[in-house]
């Protein structure tokens, strides 16, 4: 993003009182020592760093949407 970086986006997220609540996982392009550090400090619920798995995003994703696993299966 050419204006801030996803941890300052996090930042500005976070306060708004309308999205204080909205889950945030953090993508990173590399996985980078300290990248999931920085990001759960900012703010993000989890991260899932690059190149993205995507079994491990929608695991995280579900997670995050649905905490106790309560979801019926169909």
């Amino acid at each position: 993003m050419p204006e801030m970086d996803g941890c300052e986006t996090i930042s500005a997220i976070r306060p708004t009182p309308r999205s204080a609540g909205l889950p945030i996982v953090a993508l990173t392009a590399e996985a980078m020592p300290g990248d999931r550090e920085k990001a759960i400090a900012r703010g993000a619920n989890d991260h899932v760093p690059g190149p993205v798995d995507v079994d491990r995003l929608l695991t995280v994703a579900c997670a995050l949407l649905d905490p106790e696993g309560t979801e019926e299966e169909v």
